[in-house]
């Protein structure tokens, strides 16, 4: 049983972090960091943990049989309640209930229209985890279908914040937008990995279970390639001028995932799988985040060097943290710590 409250357990701080990180992004591109109400962006915070906690709780219920079977150590369990056993199917039911009734309560706290939305997301929680709809079992429905969460819907609630009123949306914002939901979209195909045995087991059709690996693996690449492609012209339309750190980091970007994505391939424990996986996440989100700081830099109104040097610097620390995972694929299998245990993050099945 995990030592943790429930209703932590459901929210998963990490993933729930991703979410806001494309919430803030939104605010800035569409509304040029149009300063919000101080009470309407801890309404947003909390309406973007109350909609991802539903998320994995709805989710948790869905998928309990095939948990049981794919997570087999106390730390891949500790973010489970029903597998962990520190909570009962009805308990996580109200927790559905409740979260329900807070993320519609906050959304109407912000904007009329952000609770129309607010509602579709309830929606689309469910009929991603719950027959018969079930998308998350219909293949590739799910990587169309979870882009919408991860990126439109915060992206619309960073908006909602800094708004009562309308707002003008540049193309080039939306493009931007349109390109990192495609890109979020390629990652997602390699969610499965770690569950390939247990979906199986319960028959969840995933779109490895109906293809194989190696075109999952080609599908994430070509997402991910022509997500970035996609954000990178947009963000550089929005930026209205060139960007070298920019330019590098999308050089960079496109010839490390299909590097990393062919370690997926070649390696055949699936400890070494995940821990090449997790490498494409890191990947991935170095371009997430060299898409904040510029955004940053313009909205801020800085000097084009220091703009550069302060996204330069930024994004050089935190791809330093590729290194780790490049650091543990390099030791044979039988050496150092748990691979799953670097790699592995909290996520949807």
């Amino acid at each position: 049983m995990s030592g943790l409250p429930v209703l932590w357990q459901v929210l998963r701080p990490l993933s729930t972090l991703l979410v806001l990180l494309h919430a803030v992004l939104g605010w800035l591109l569409v509304t040029a960091g149009a300063p919000p109400h101080p009470v309407h962006v801890v309404a947003a915070v909390g309406l973007i943990g109350t909609w991802y906690g539903h998320a994995a709780a709805v989710n948790d219920l869905s998928d309990v049989e095939t948990d049981r079977i794919n997570l087999v150590t106390d730390q891949q369990r500790s973010l489970r309640p029903l597998v962990n056993g520190s909570a009962s199917v009805t308990r996580l039911w109200w927790v559905v209930a409740g979260l329900t009734l807070a993320q519609l309560g906050l959304a109407a706290l912000i904007n009329g229209w952000l609770l129309v939305a607010a509602v579709v997301m309830v929606g689309l929680n469910l009929a991603y985890s719950l027959p018969p709809i079930r998308l998350s079992a219909r293949g590739g429905l799910a990587q169309l279908a979870l882009p919408l969460g991860y990126v439109g819907y915060p992206a619309a609630i960073g908006v909602a914040v800094a708004s009562r009123g309308g707002v003008t949306v540049e193309p080039a914002a939306v493009l931007t937008l349109a390109g990192l939901a495609i890109l979020f979209g390629g990652r997602l195909f390699l969610k499965d990995v770690r569950d390939e045995t247990g979906d199986r087991t319960t028959g969840k059709r995933t779109f490895l279970v109906r293809h194989g690996t190696r075109a999952t693996v080609q599908a994430c690449g070509a997402a991910v390639l022509a997500g970035l492609a996609t954000s990178a012209v947009g963000l550089t339309m929005w930026l209205d001028r060139g960007s070298p750190v920019l330019v590098i980091t999308v050089i960079g970007v496109a010839i490390t995932i299909p590097l990393a994505l062919r370690r997926v391939l070649v390696e055949t424990v699936l400890d070494r799988q995940l821990l090449a996986i997790g490498l494409v996440g890191r990947i991935a989100t170095t371009w997430l985040f060299c898409c904040l700081l510029l955004a940053t830099a313009r909205v801020a109104a800085l000097p084009v060097w220091q703009g550069e040097l302060l996204a330069g610097l930024g994004l050089a620390t935190f791809a330093l943290g590729c290194l780790r995972f490049a650091e543990e694929l390099r030791r044979p299998a039988t050496e150092g710590s748990d691979p799953a245990a670097v790699a592995l993050t909290p996520h949807r099945g």
